[in-house]
């Protein structure tokens, strides 16, 4: 047989750990994992000689905001930066205009945003108290999960967030309940908006300007509250969650608690929270205010150590981009969210080689559990039918991120990022057997990723 793709002389990772193998592929799948030196006749041939064949990374939280925000981001120009970051499937939040509230809206936004997808893409459904009887429809249309907000919109951002908001605990119950019901995922925000609205009243009586004023605005206390109820109501309707881009220690440890009690609860954490710590608020202000904001040295190391029990279960960028006169405000005013899109692979690679994580370990919350979360039944392994998504790395390399060569169109916004040296780099990065990525350009063509829905 004569294979369309040989990746040769790789070292193939896995959840299982890091193997010298050859990888042919065939019509967008891989055919066969072989013992290196086999005679393989194949129209393209890899040497990866050299070099770590990782499964391509299931970004299970992101935002690009397309259609609606599109001087934010769109998704060609999301997409691209998220191949560069070694994403290859981009599981994107239901805030765009319209909110994605109703099956039809789902099949319109897919319908208009696949022609500028470079990687494969699914996409979330909202679960507010406005849209409680559209649910199950969303979900057999195809919504990958569901996202709630249990506080309300920023100012102005009112009519990004149609269907998406629970303001108190009896419509949180009524949401939850409804999701349950379709065997999908429920991804909740967990913030108390009463205690942020008093530590920020408090903030803002102080005087103070300074950065870590949004730390102290949403102290650990908002987030941990929020969490504990969710996993009551959760527990009570019998509710299939993730608590989105855990930020607090305490917090991930409420989760572990209740996963021995038998809860279905997954935890989600985001490359900000474990990479980064609160003195970014002291040094880059707004451009490093985030929801949940960062947290303390001490907590983020506690961070590290619940992912290495196990306890949090996979690591989503949840990109969330804007353009500079967004962040150049004080720190009250300025919008939350940090895009990181192209750091993603980066700082995980970075990590792996300072002995943070392991290879495994790194295959299996990038890639392996997302897969497993959202019922990506074809993606997430480098396993005979599985789609052909993975990257390439060079593990010795040197990389130095420039934020003005980001493909994002918040490139500029990504000062925390910018000038910062890692070890390993990404040589290229391929979506079904495509390259679409090649040492920081973009190779592919527009309308190559295609929408891909959950299999139960």
């Amino acid at each position: 047989m004569t294979y369309d793709l040989l990746i040769k002389n790789g070292t193939h990772v896995s959840g299982a750990g890091e193997t010298l193998m050859d990888l042919t592929i065939q019509d967008g799948k891989v055919a066969a994992l072989l013992t290196p030196g086999q005679d393989v006749v194949a129209n393209n041939v890899v040497d990866a000689a050299g070099l770590h064949v990782f499964p391509g990374i299931i970004d299970g939280h992101c935002h690009m905001r397309d259609p609606g925000r599109m001087e934010r981001e769109d998704f060609w120009t999301g997409t691209q930066a998220a191949a560069a970051g070694g994403i290859t499937t981009a599981c994107e939040m239901p805030i765009s205009i319209p909110p994605v509230h109703t099956a039809e809206i789902l099949r319109q936004r897919a319908a208009a945003v696949q022609p500028r997808a470079l990687i494969d893409f699914a996409l979330y459904g909202t679960a507010g108290y406005e849209n409680i009887d559209d649910i199950q429809q969303l979900a057999e249309a195809g919504a990958v999960a569901f996202k709630t907000y249990l506080h309300p919109a920023e100012p102005g951002r009112e009519k990004e967030f149609t269907g998406i908001i629970c303001p108190d605990s009896s419509s949180q119950y009524e949401a939850m309940k409804a999701v349950a019901q379709t065997g999908r995922r429920h991804c909740l925000h967990c913030e108390t908006n009463e205690l942020i609205v008093m530590f920020t009243n408090k903030m803002a009586a102080s005087g103070r300007t300074d950065g870590l004023v949004h730390t102290e605005s949403r102290p650990a206390v908002c987030e941990d509250s929020s969490v504990a109820l969710s996993l009551s109501i959760g527990a009570a309707v019998d509710a299939s969650m993730v608590i989105c881009h855990m930020s607090s220690a305490g917090a991930v440890q409420l989760v572990k608690e209740a996963k021995a009690r038998g809860v279905d609860v997954v935890a989600e954490t985001c490359p900000t929270y474990i990479f980064l710590s609160d003195k970014y608020l002291t040094k880059f202000g707004p451009y490093a205010k985030n929801n949940p904001p960062l947290r303390s040295e001490e907590n983020r190391q506690q961070l590290w150590e619940y992912i290495s029990d196990g306890t949090i279960d996979y690591i989503a960028t949840d990109h969330s981009p804007w353009r500079p006169e967004s962040k150049d405000g004080g720190i009250f005013t300025a919008n939350s969210g940090i895009a990181s899109f192209d750091m993603f692979m980066p700082l995980m690679i970075d990590a792996i080689n300072r002995g943070v994580i392991s290879y495994g370990r790194a295959a299996t919350m990038l890639s392996e559990k997302p897969a497993e979360v959202f019922m990506l039944k074809e993606k997430g392994r480098l396993s005979p039918g599985y789609d052909a998504d993975f990257v390439l790395i060079d593990m010795n390399g040197e990389f130095v991120f420039d934020k003005g060569s980001s493909y994002s169109k918040a490139g500029e916004t990504m000062r925390i990022f910018d000038g910062m040296k890692l070890c390993g780099t990404i040589q290229s990065t391929w979506v079904r057997g495509t390259k679409v990525h090649e040492q920081g350009k973009t190779v592919g063509r527009s309308g190559h990723g295609k929408w891909v829905r959950p299999q139960s």
